[in-house]
């Protein structure tokens, strides 16, 4: 059975060590459908991908089923831009999270295979992540998502939480709260909601929660829509399913250097939103 791999990137200093970990992960390269998505106006990366599919990112290209590379031309904004803010189209509150949706719908107009998986380029997935995705769907067919652990990561903090949750609450279609579920070190676990990092999702489902937010009724705050699209899939769709004996790196580029968050160094939180500041504070578990 075929599936496809959707990369999506707007980092250029991710390239290397995501790539670098790409090239070790474990899976049947003939069954794979490949998509690079360069969200970015830099066009020299979309020719260096391109150039006779010989590039120092993707080892022998020529052995997946297809192969295929998206420019959006987007802009990129850091987070904390202030331009990042202004007169974004609803539902989302930065062209950041506008954007990064923007790529959930180029995988859907790109994809015909029943199973796609998402990889993030600021996220260093295990080598065993592929296989890991793709058979928690085919062995759980009332999973509509899986996912392998990923720390989250906060500037200047010792601590981070990570990125699946068995706790969220909306309150009018808004998000008020989400807690982490425990640091597993080992199991599949079913949880509620999680963010992308590197995900598999099954098509039918995927497209109903790209309907769903974009008819949200509220505005969404934070980077992006990763906790209201997942939660509406485990709450209306099926079950979401991680897999906590695998455990993503999460990158972060600072003072000229690239960090990396990992499991030893997570301890979750609670996201809990506070009106009188608006944004989320953050208590610790």
């Amino acid at each position: 059975m075929s599936f496809t791999i959707a990369v999506k990137f707007s980092r250029e200093w991710c390239l290397e060590p995501f790539f670098r970990a790409f090239n070790k992960l474990k899976f049947d390269r003939k069954d794979c459908n490949l998509i690079l998505i360069n969200n970015t106006d830099n066009k020299y990366i979309t020719y260096a991908f391109s150039s006779g599919l010989k590039t120092p990112f993707i080892k022998n290209p020529e052995e997946f089923l297809s192969y295929q590379i998206i420019q959006t031309d987007n802009p990129h904004f850091e987070r904390y831009d202030v331009r990042n803010f202004h007169n974004v189209p609803a539902p989302f509150h930065a062209w950041s999270a506008y954007y990064s949706f923007g790529m959930h719908e180029l995988i859907a107009k790109n994809t015909k295979d029943n199973i796609h998986i998402q990889l993030e380029d600021d996220t260093i997935p295990p080598p065993e992540t592929i296989n890991s995705l793709v058979r928690i769907l085919e062995e759980n067919k009332d999973c509509v998502m899986s996912a392998v652990a990923c720390p989250q990561r906060e500037q200047g903090m010792a601590t981070v939480g990570h990125n699946a949750y068995d706790e969220v609450i909306l309150d009018e279609g808004f998000l008020v709260r989400r807690k982490n579920t425990p640091v597993y070190r080992e199991g599949i676990k079913e949880i509620v909601a999680t963010g992308y990092h590197a995900v598999a999702f099954r098509k039918d489902p995927f497209l109903d929660a790209i309907r769903y937010i974009k008819d949200l009724g509220v505005r969404i705050i934070g980077s992006g829509s990763d906790v209201y699209f997942t939660h509406y899939l485990s709450q209306m769709k099926g079950k979401i399913l991680c897999d906590f004996s695998l455990w993503c790196d999460h990158l972060h580029f600072k003072d000229g250097k690239i960090e990396a968050y990992t499991v030893d160094n997570c301890k979750p939180w609670l996201h809990v939103w506070n009106p009188k500041r608006n944004k989320y504070d953050y208590n610790f578990i």
